[in-house]
């Protein structure tokens, strides 16, 4: 075979290569044209087979009494939902984190600072009581006029009960747990604790036979989703109108109280 015989061979041999791999390339490409990144369809197949998390606070003993109706709302809507037990003060930044869906309940006031990273269900799911604490036989202390001046101490993680006391004017008193509260009213490092009660239940830390406790004002809790979830809160809201609305929530939240969990 002559030299320039050889070379053409070659070139067809080449050719031919060039036309299979093409050909191979496109066949690859019309099999995974639309086709998403992993972390998308990671996040599609756990939307579908997997629950929406939602965190519930393991540090406010009261929200423990709505986890149950939480529960049974989700069920009613026909989906899958997971608590994670959560300090008050982490849950929004895990859910900014994306590591949960939603939180079981924020107040009016928290709505007022970062309702525009969330959702929330048309209607309220419980109105709650704002009281206070205050050593009344012992301390001598009775409820002012105005609280404009007195040491009221309270869990900042709490926003509503934060955006009260500034409103209030009020000495602000940082309490890491309730459980500290007698000790801060016996001291008279506090005059007053502020919390959020049901039907204005007292303090469980407290002696309810030692101290006083009286309504301050009404406060007023969501069901709270991350914005991206928005697409359940019709079916979210349409499973609580047949439950029976808030009502529900009030009912199945005092029975859970008097069984005491």
């Amino acid at each position: 075979m002559s030299f320039n015989a050889l070379n053409r061979c070659e070139d067809a041999v080449g050719s031919a290569r060039l036309l299979v791999c093409a050909a191979f390339a496109l066949l690859l490409a019309s099999i995974f044209a639309g086709v998403p990144p992993a972390r998308a369809l990671d996040d599609e197949a756990r939307e579908e087979s997997g629950c929406i998390r939602l965190a519930s606070y393991s540090d406010l003993p009261m929200f423990q009494a709505v986890n149950g109706p939480i529960r049974k709302l989700y069920k009613e809507a026909g989906l899958c939902v997971e608590l994670r037990y959560v300090p008050v003060q982490r849950a929004h930044g895990m859910q900014l984190q994306g590591r949960v869906h939603g939180q079981v309940g924020r107040s009016d006031a928290w709505l007022k600072d970062y309702g525009g990273d969330v959702v929330t269900l048309s209607a309220p799911i419980m109105r709650l009581d704002a009281m206070v604490a205050y050593d009344g036989k012992h301390g001598g202390r009775s409820m002012p006029a105005t609280f404009e001046g007195r040491v009221v101490a309270h869990r900042p993680a709490i926003a509503w009960c934060s955006a009260w006391v500034k409103a209030s004017g009020a000495v602000s008193l940082a309490l890491q747990d309730f459980k500290d509260s007698g000790a801060l009213l016996d001291s008279g490092r506090a005059e007053f604790v502020l919390f959020v009660s049901f039907k204005q239940q007292p303090l469980p830390a407290l002696d309810a036979g030692a101290y006083q406790f009286a309504k301050v004002d009404d406060v007023v809790i969501y069901h709270v989703l991350a914005k991206d979830k928005a697409y359940l809160v019709p079916r979210l809201d349409a499973a609580l109108e047949r439950l029976g609305g808030a009502d529900f929530f009030h009912q199945a939240v005092m029975l859970s109280i008097k069984a005491g969990g």
